[in-house]
């Protein structure tokens, strides 16, 4: 018997808007924005598309769609990029309205008969943690994305049953560490940004994509 998906997909700085709401912390693309388009970063960042309403998922399910490519924000469910841990152990720095936000997404998602994928990582990396992402010694960016992960696992892997761990790492690799024209604009070669950072953009490249891969596994470079 054959499967037929018919998805719609988002990303998550085009459609949730809010960058400063509800403890939300700041990603690489606040940043981004801001020091580069600072006309559309208070549209995108404020507005974007209100996030998912009632009647785009009516709209959805009148067009016969049955799967949804949700989007997570790294800042929005861990503020300060990584979780830490009390006197007793216990485990703090997860945003409760975050997580409440998006349970209250899948929940509604599935309620009008979605199937959904979940990618994990896209684009939104917190801000504090982008030069990490180059920082091939401490290999602390692999660490910092399997901390992320598990609340997400936690939290919604009960009904999100399919995973995505990177998406498109050769697009965030190349246009935010060579080329510029993504956040964090590193390298800045070829695109016409108003900040262009620091960066080496015949390294950089393959050093972020490796993290990216061998995050996936959960492991250490040595």
């Amino acid at each position: 018997m054959s499967i037929y998906f018919c998805f719609c997909f988002i990303s998550v700085f085009q459609y949730e808007g809010a960058h400063d709401a509800d403890g939300r912390g700041a990603s690489i693309w606040d940043t981004f924005l801001k020091e580069n388009y600072p006309v559309l970063f208070d549209f995108t960042n404020t507005v974007a598309i209100n996030g998912l309403n009632a009647e785009d998922k009516k709209i959805m399910k009148e067009m016969g769609f049955n799967t949804f490519r949700l989007s997570i924000s790294w800042p929005r469910v861990l503020p300060y990029g990584r979780r830490t841990y009390g006197p007793n152990g216990e485990e703090q720095g997860v945003n409760k309205k975050g997580i409440d936000f998006y349970n209250n997404v899948i929940n509604l998602l599935l309620e009008n008969g979605n199937f959904l994928i979940q990618p994990i990582f896209l684009f939104a990396l917190f801000e504090a943690l982008k030069l990490t992402f180059i920082d091939l010694k401490s290999c602390i960016c692999t660490k910092d994305f399997i901390d992320y992960t598990d609340p997400c696992f936690r939290e919604f892997g009960d009904r999100v049953k399919l995973w995505l761990t990177f998406n498109e790492t050769w697009t965030y690799s190349l246009l935010g560490y060579m080329v510029g024209s993504f956040a964090p604009s590193r390298g800045a070669t070829l695109a016409r940004c108003l900040a262009p950072r620091a960066g080496d953009p015949t390294t950089e490249p393959y050093i972020v994509t490796q993290l990216a891969l061998v995050s996936c596994s959960g492991s250490e470079i040595v």
